[in-house]
């Protein structure tokens, strides 16, 4: 809970005095909920004994006027509460997200997307709200505690005795509950976070699905995922039934305990009605914050799973950033480099160099290693293969890689990705300073003009979810076109050609031969066209 709690004050502090509003809120909170009883059990003895109507009136104008107040502070209450756990958990969840790019990408190729998606999502919202009910509870059930049991005490030493016999229930049934807890909430929230990765894998394959007919088979996968998580869900749902069992079973021993004491002390006359009610209240609110503080133990043990996940992926080590940066890039040497993915040897003792003015083929078959060597060039698996690479002959681990991607690389995949936005934030990501001219010119050599003009917000136009409102030459334009505007040094393009038209083809061609003086070019392709304007040709 230390840790949960820990962990989740760090994004609270962003508000402090919130917080601390919040928690004085709370506690104003709890002390008006514990005078309400207090003067209803006076008003019980006094309708016994009332000659008049008086009293009845100042009571519930008093009491009405106590309720309306305590509504406000709820609603204040609920506002902050909103606030501070939408708050903290957007500032979790982008701590994530940042040190997830800071990993080495083949993380991320490891990873399951819809599934991570949903990790992070649920297990960051999971532990704020725990932290800020953690808050909230913990406050006012301790003023309830600390104030029923001086009040109840002043009854009788009986109660005393009876209330130390429950809290001691309490302690031994939570202590042989607390890890079979924990294991079976971890479990249950491992494979419904598998369960939904599933769920979306039936929507994001519904194309091939129906161009392959294969729906029986995709249902297949989903009904096996689903009888996985219902045993999972049976099986939590058996250990939380004990669980609440024996918190109901010591609840009803301890109201009994009260009617039998309670009642004996009324029947002796040591007791009023009315303070029998109070007692009885007060009494109640005790059990309730004995069980908040019971149940707490299993919720601890819930939201421990989010947070080992959590810690889990913060804990994974970023990848290596040395600190020269680089202004420019004439020179890319790799030397004797060794790389392997899942226990298969992808690279093995290449030796490459890569010079500015020159256009590099790389060649080879499917699964060859292609666009890991492309990565490595990129310094994107900066620790994790065997040998050297230098830029302008300094090591790669003292280099500033994630500044020289931004400054002097670029590059186009094979299969473009394009974010849901406009065409403009596609080719610049917001960039302010763009060179309209070049912009001009290479919408002319990539031939889009047309389409900007069909369009009606031109440049404005927005690119839908998945680009779907493109033909697959259009979005391998339009990422061409991004990647040349950036003007790098290094221009890295994967199968540039594989969905353009000849006459885009060969106006690309003109356009690299004509800036490759200033450039290192290099093209991952098959196509002949393209090779005949390469001086160096890599076969993988």
């Amino acid at each position: 809970m230390k840790d949960i709690f820990k962990f989740c004050s760090q994004y609270l502090s962003y508000e402090k005095k919130m917080v601390v509003i919040y928690i004085c809120l709370c506690i104003s909170s709890s002390v008006l909920s514990l005078v309400l009883p207090y003067i209803s059990g006076n008003f019980i003895d006094y309708l016994i004994e009332a000659k008049n109507t008086v009293f009845l009136f100042n009571y519930c104008v008093v009491f009405g006027m106590i309720n309306v107040f305590c509504l406000f502070i709820g609603y204040i209450i609920n506002r902050l509460y909103i606030k501070l756990q939408t708050k903290a958990g957007y500032l979790i969840n982008k701590d994530i997200i940042i040190h997830i790019h800071r990993l080495p990408i083949s993380y991320i190729q490891n990873q399951n997307i819809a599934y991570l998606n949903q990790r992070i999502n649920n297990d960051s919202n999971s532990i704020v709200t725990f932290s800020l009910n953690l808050i909230q509870g913990i406050t006012i059930n301790l003023v309830k505690f600390i104030i029923s049991i001086v009040l109840l005490v002043s009854f009788k030493n009986s109660i005393t005795i009876g209330l130390i016999i429950i809290v001691t229930l309490y302690l031994i049934s939570y202590g042989m509950l607390k890890k079979p807890l924990f294991n079976s909430s971890y479990k249950l929230k491992e494979v419904q976070a598998n369960y939904f990765s599933d769920m979306y894998e039936q929507l994001a394959y519904t194309r091939d699905i129906k161009i392959h007919v294969i729906q029986d088979k995709f249902i297949k996968k989903i009904d096996k995922a689903f009888d996985k998580v219902m045993s999972i869900v049976l099986k939590n749902q058996k250990i939380s039934y004990v669980f609440s069992g024996l918190d109901n079973i010591i609840t009803t021993i301890a109201q009994i305990f009260l009617y039998i004491m309670g009642g004996m002390l009324v029947i002796n006359k040591e007791l009023s009605i009315g303070q029998f009610t109070v007692l009885s209240v007060y009494f109640n609110m005790l059990i309730s914050s004995i069980r908040y503080f019971f149940s707490l133990g299993k919720t601890i043990e819930d939201n421990k799973v989010s947070y080992e996940r959590i810690k889990n992926i913060l804990g994974q080590t970023v990848e290596l950033n040395g600190k020269d940066k680089l202004l420019f890039v004439n020179k890319i040497e790799l030397k004797n480099i060794i790389f392997s993915h899942n226990e298969k040897t992808l690279l093995n003792g290449i030796n490459l160099v890569f010079e500015k003015g020159k256009i590099y083929s790389v060649i080879g078959n499917n699964g060859a290693g292609k666009s890991t060597l492309l990565y490595l060039i990129m310094g994107l698996y900066s620790n994790e293969y065997k040998g050297n690479i230098l830029y302008n002959g300094i090591l790669s681990n003292k280099i500033d890689l994630m500044f020289m991607r931004q400054k002097l690389f670029s590059i186009s995949e094979q299969e473009p990705r394009l974010l849901e936005d406009t065409i403009l934030y596609n080719i610049t990501y917001d960039q302010k300073d763009i060179d309209n001219k070049s912009l001009e010119e290479l919408i002319n050599v990539l031939y889009l003009n047309d389409l900007f003009k069909e369009l009606p917000m031109g440049l404005n136009s927005i690119i839908k979810q998945n680009a779907n409102n493109f033909s697959g030459g259009e979005k391998q334009k339009i990422s061409l076109l991004r990647t040349l505007l950036k003007n790098t040094d290094v221009i890295i393009l994967d199968e540039p050609t594989s969905a353009l038209d000849f006459k885009t083809c060969s106006s690309l061609k003109q356009y690299l031969s004509y800036i490759k003086k200033d450039k290192i070019i290099i093209l991952v392709t098959h196509s002949n066209e393209l090779l005949d304007i390469c001086d160096v040709k890599i076969e993988i």
